[in-house]
């Protein structure tokens, strides 16, 4: 089975059960909260995919220094959220190293458009804004769990046991939204700007709490077989808290591609792969090369 079968069968399921059902503007579906990370976790089991390589651990002076360093940006950031007043509160996730500096290529090109202070907070290379909960911490089990275990062996043959796996992830989800209501309280920001957090919902519902605007940038590839931006079209983000305001996407090309349920959706860019300035048309030569910089050491130009 592809991955596009897969994520409009999983979505189809999602409707029968009514996993997205809410009542208010205010109110939260659970399964949202983990939707994501349990469809990472069947489709792998359904194609039978190796396990993924475990990354060493590394050695213990660099994991001291790791731990000084989020320490180190924690406090800061907590002492800046205290003292101080920002009218823009950004989420780069600066992934990609140029010159010998990190950047992040979407929103780096909006942040300056924005005015106001900022208080910009990296995802990347060290996660220092939330911690994260233990796996022996577990939220009680949520109402409609053992359906969708008996919808998934159904639909896909596998027989899964979700309870300890979503109720760790809930709790997760509990811990980053008192978090992050707690850092919107104390900022008090009059926009929102964040790149790579399509699953980051604890953030997403503190802020549709705090009736603060929020806009997300793609960040890269965004379709309906994406488990973080392929919805069921039945889903609505006027009635769900946790997806942002606007979504601002590469062109209008990525946002037919998949139902993101952000309130409000705005293409910044174009579909043309040559703009229409400069030299009329192609001599029938030349190499379009599509590549992913932040996963790659080559170079396009060295290809």
């Amino acid at each position: 089975m592809e991955i596009s079968q897969f994520t409009q069968r999983f979505m189809q399921i999602e409707e029968e059960l009514g996993l997205f059902r809410v009542t208010d503007s205010l109110s939260f579906p659970w399964w949202d909260a983990v939707r994501y990370h349990v469809q990472k976790l069947v489709f792998p089991h359904l194609v039978q995919a190796p396990a993924p390589v475990a990354a060493g651990t590394p050695p213990l002076p660099e994991r001291l220094r790791n731990l000084v360093e989020r320490l180190r940006l924690r406090c800061l950031l907590n002492l800046r959220a205290v003292f101080l007043r920002h009218d823009v509160l950004a989420f780069r996730s600066p992934r990609i190293v140029r010159e010998g500096r990190r950047s992040d290529i979407a929103l780096d090109h909006l942040l300056p458009l924005c005015p106001g202070r900022h208080l910009v907070i990296d995802s990347s290379p060290h996660r220092y804004d939330r911690s994260f909960s233990k796996p022996s911490q577990l939220a009680p089990r949520p109402p409609g769990l053992e359906r969708i275990e008996a919808e998934i062996e159904k639909a896909f043959g596998i027989a899964i046991d979700l309870d300890t796996f979503v109720r760790h992830r809930l709790h997760d989800f509990e811990r980053s939204y008192r978090r992050y209501r707690w850092l919107l309280r104390r900022v008090k920001p009059k926009l929102v700007l964040l790149s790579q957090d399509g699953i980051q919902k604890g953030l997403f519902r503190a802020l549709r709490e705090s009736g603060t605007p929020c806009v997300e940038v793609q960040h890269g590839l965004i379709n309906a077989s994406h488990p973080a931006y392929g919805y069921p079209r039945s889903v609505s983000g006027d009635g769900l808290s946790m997806f942002p305001d606007v979504l601002f996407a590469f062109s209008a090309f990525w946002i037919k591609g998949c139902h993101y349920p952000a309130r409000s959706h705005v293409a910044v860019g174009n579909d043309n792969f040559v703009p229409k300035t400069g030299a009329e048309g192609t001599s029938g030569d030349d190499i379009l090369v599509i590549a992913a910089g932040a996963f790659q050491t080559t170079k396009p130009s060295d290809l």
